[in-house]
């Protein structure tokens, strides 16, 4: 979901392409999303156990 994220970013910022307001609307769902996303994963639950011998 990042992907298109920043290559919209970057045509905006260096190739002056337009970006519409759905466009942006959608760009910051997308980043609040996986905002969310990461930040549920980093829980004290989630960290990698240690390999038993």
């Amino acid at each position: 979901l990042l992907v298109p994220v920043i290559s919209t970013a970057v045509a905006w910022a260096f190739l002056d392409e337009p970006v519409t307001g759905v466009q942006v609307g959608a760009i910051v769902l997308v980043l609040v999303a996986l905002t969310g996303v990461i930040t549920g994963q980093a829980g004290i639950g989630s960290r990698p156990r240690p390999l038993r011998r």
